[in-house]
């Protein structure tokens, strides 16, 4: 607990139950806060509480819903997202104070501006999830300036096949990224204002999109492969230490 008391680590499941899975690998009980609700769209996880806790302040949070009730009652349905909870839109948007999240490894999609605005979250176990196929949506981890900060993000034990709607990587600091084989499709915009120095195209996608290294004013290099095929306009407007751009 924090010097007001309130709970750092958080355990967020549908079934009450799921807590005495979980409560050996977290912490010991007396440092988890154990919340059991289920997924409201409009509200997220009810921020407020009865005794008046609040949720965002905590520093850890341990997602663990895959409910069919969630779906069917306050989500888009399982055609499109699935039964996991981040197949919802802004799920831990602005929350200020959250520095680690844990999300269930079958998570498999990750949707709009789930964790913008999360300026001091330094990690999401997202290069464990391998069956994660889809960022979709835009602005995943827009502003989150503590994100992976001067390291290597891994994504390439996942299944993306998409980075879509724009933005998604937009102002961060990671140094690198790897890509999954898996990935054809990076939206516009998606590292803009970013800090990379040096980046390597990846070879599956063909395609870069408009804006999309806009503002990066530390990019020096970019390297591509011979599989691209088209870069659109503005691709690296604002770039103003950019001196070297090879194909190989």
């Amino acid at each position: 607990f924090d010097e007001n008391n309130e709970a750092l680590i958080w355990y967020i499941s549908g079934k009450d139950g799921d807590k005495n899975v979980y409560s050996s690998i977290l912490a010991q009980d007396s440092q988890v806060k154990w919340y059991t609700e289920t997924w409201n769209e409009v509200t997220g996880f009810g921020i407020n509480l009865d005794d008046g806790t609040k949720i965002e302040n905590s520093k850890v949070v341990v997602v663990n819903i895959m409910d069919d009730d969630v779906v069917k009652n306050h989500g888009p349905g399982t055609d499109h997202y699935g039964k996991h909870i981040t197949g919802f839109k802004y799920l831990f948007q602005g929350w200020s104070n959250v520095e680690y999240i844990y999300l269930r490894l079958d998570t498999g999609g990750i949707y709009r501006q789930s964790f913008n605005g999360c300026s001091k979250l330094k990690y999401v176990n997202i290069e464990d999830l391998t069956n994660l196929s889809r960022l979709g949506d835009s602005q995943h981890f827009s502003n989150c300036t503590e994100f992976f900060k001067g390291q290597t993000l891994d994504l390439s034990r996942t299944k993306l096949t998409s980075i879509d709607g724009g933005g998604s990587f937009n102002n961060t600091r990671i140094e690198k990224i790897i890509f999954p084989s898996t990935l054809t499709v990076i939206s516009s915009l998606t590292f803009q204002s970013t800090t990379f120095t040096t980046f390597s195209w990846p070879t599956t996608v063909t395609k870069m999109e408009g804006s999309m290294f806009k503002d990066n004013s530390s990019l020096e290099s970019i390297c591509f492969y011979n599989t691209l095929t088209a870069i659109n306009e503005k691709a690296f407007s604002g770039c103003t230490s950019l001196e070297r751009i090879c194909f190989v």
